[in-house]
């Protein structure tokens, strides 16, 4: 901005121009003289006065989603250059994302580790280059179990059990079974709680945080017990009836909570399966709670929850909408010499455990079709000689090609892409079908998702059913159209969409749902309506940042 374009007085805050733009107001005035309280009637009035176009209307959508003073704040503005507004609306989203980051308090992880790290030899990795999980677990081998021990309260009850000090320290480390154990002490912590208390606080006046801190050093130790686990499944799992399947939880601590007291650990449900259809992380602040709690339900009982691999669970994706800054928040003060390594080795472990996720999963029943179940959609035909897929030609695929090749790439092999259509394909909407009823393609391209998927129509869903002795896909990924049920029916009911995370991004009111399959019937029902799921109270606090947006959208309009 040119030193010429700001006046300042003694009396008055900056006052912008620009002749370019119509008449633009983003700082509140002080009422201190008359000359200035006219300058802001005539700029606001001839701001507001200025024909309603798209773009403002768009904007002013936006703004609705916003605290009243950060709306207060930018309610005057007023764009018509459409680069311009949609540079200003991005950057608005991306302040929104970060905002939420920054609200959530992490304190109690922030003193863990720092002790444990300084006594491993980490200067040795290069930060520019990957990281291997075998390089970290000889470093945590040769680390000092005495120094490490000093940083843990009361490592008798949890890291160090008294039966087993010559059990190696990388089995010792994690014991899955007290992992949840903790979760759940904190999730019940966590939810019963009074309106006005914050709940970090509370459950570090009532809990053990030291234990809680360890975890810093132990998810990488998680993960590779994970792996270790997923290498012995297929691409494509198959299973039998007597199954409930939930849909993206997207960081929700709060309904992954409710899920457990209601159905994990129900008797009614005790010997039901549980499939998770993916997109566990981003857009909710307790991506890192859910993700243990999920790796620890896994690991002590791999055969009764399934895990499948969404979108989010891909490194390129998780790395733009949160994933990697929550991950760097939480922990970049935890090595202070180099905290960059400590955050990239957190980070990295979650995602070479998500290479190995599973893909999808059949539901096979004595008399009946079975169920396919994934996170996007039927992989196009355009990659398999225009024939549909079959489930043992993608179990094939899962073998042929290393799991982190299935990410979303322009000029990946076509077997490559079927696999990650499995992630991210969508239904055509009924607008779109009913338009194009007379000409209506199996496969159309996903521009809205960034053109490397496909849209699949009802004839795709047909024959992959067909030629599978299928009946029905139960797919996630999307939350528009479940937004008033929890899950919704299309293409003549061979097709159901449920979501599973209310609250969404902390601002949508949502009802959730389910599917309970059972050996006669299959059910979607509703998880929690609207009115009862409770919002994110961490996503409230966008006061601390209302000086950083407006400095952000000035940089932005000028």
């Amino acid at each position: 901005m040119n030193k010429n374009n700001v006046s300042l007085n003694k009396s008055q805050t900056p006052i912008i121009k620009n002749e370019n733009l119509s008449a633009l107001t983003i700082f509140r005035r002080k009422k201190s003289s008359k000359s200035n309280q006219n300058r802001l009637s005539a700029s606001s009035s001839s701001s507001l006065s200025t024909q309603t176009t798209p773009e403002r209307l768009h904007l002013i959508r936006n703004l609705r989603k916003w605290p009243i003073a950060s709306r207060t704040t930018l309610s005057t503005i007023s764009v018509n250059d459409k680069n311009r507004h949609k540079s200003l609306d991005q950057r608005m989203n991306r302040l929104r994302n970060r905002s939420m980051i920054k609200a959530i308090d992490y304190r109690p992880y922030q003193s863990s580790s720092e002790a444990f790290f300084s006594s491993i030899n980490l200067e040795q990795f290069d930060t520019d280059h990957p990281i291997s999980n075998e390089e970290i677990l000889n470093e945590l081998s040769k680390s000092n179990i005495e120094g490490l021990s000093n940083t843990v309260h009361d490592p008798e009850r949890f890291l160090y059990p008294a039966s087993d000090k010559e059990t190696p320290l990388l089995e010792r480390l994690v014991n899955p079974i007290k992992i949840f154990d903790y979760l759940v002490d904190f999730m019940d912590q966590y939810y019963n709680l009074e309106e006005d208390r914050d709940p970090c606080a509370r459950w570090r006046e009532t809990m053990d945080e030291k234990l809680w801190d360890n975890f810093a050093y132990i998810i990488p130790v998680v993960c590779r017990q994970m792996i270790e686990i997923l290498q012995n499944e297929n691409t494509i799992i198959t299973t039998g009836p007597d199954v409930i399947v939930f849909g993206d939880l997207h960081g929700n601590l709060n309904d992954v909570h409710y899920i457990y007291r209601n159905f994990l650990n129900e008797k009614k449900y005790l010997n039901f399966k549980f499939i998770f259809l993916g997109d566990y992380i981003d857009r909710g602040p307790k991506s890192i709670e859910v993700l243990l709690f999920l790796f620890s339900i896994k690991m002590i009982s791999p055969k009764r929850y399934i895990l499948l691999r969404g979108n989010h669970e891909v490194s390129k994706v998780n790395k733009k909408y949160g994933f990697k800054c929550l991950v760097e928040h939480i922990y970049k003060n935890t090595y202070i010499k180099n905290p960059k390594i400590l955050y990239n080795l957190i980070y990295r472990s979650f995602n070479q455990a998500f290479n190995h996720l599973p893909v999808g999963v059949v539901i096979r029943f004595k008399n009946q079709k079975g169920i396919f179940c994934c996170h996007g959609g039927v992989p196009n035909e355009m990659y398999n000689h225009d024939q549909p897929w079959t489930i043992n030609e993608l179990n094939k695929l899962g073998g042929q090609f290393k799991p982190h090749d299935l990410i979303p790439r322009k000029n990946c092999r076509p077997e490559q892409s079927a696999l990650n259509e499995i992630l991210w394909n969508d239904p055509v909407s009924q607008t779109f079908a009913r338009n194009h009823s007379n000409n209506l393609k199996m496969f159309y391209q996903n521009k809205k998702r960034g053109g490397h998927c496909s849209k699949f129509s009802e004839e795709a869903v047909n024959r992959f059913l067909r030629v599978n002795n299928l009946r029905l896909l139960i797919r996630g990924h999307q939350f528009k159209c479940c937004k008033e049920k929890g899950y919704r029916f299309h293409f003549s009911d061979q097709t159901l969409t449920v979501f599973s995370s209310s609250n969404y991004c902390g601002i949508q009111e949502n009802t959730t749902g389910y599917v309970l399959v059972t050996e006669n019937n299959f059910q979607p029902m509703i998880l929690r309506s609207a009115e009862e799921s409770r919002p994110f109270r961490q996503f409230n606090r966008f006061e601390l940042i209302l000086d950083e947006l407006s400095k952000e959208v000035v940089k932005v309009i000028f």
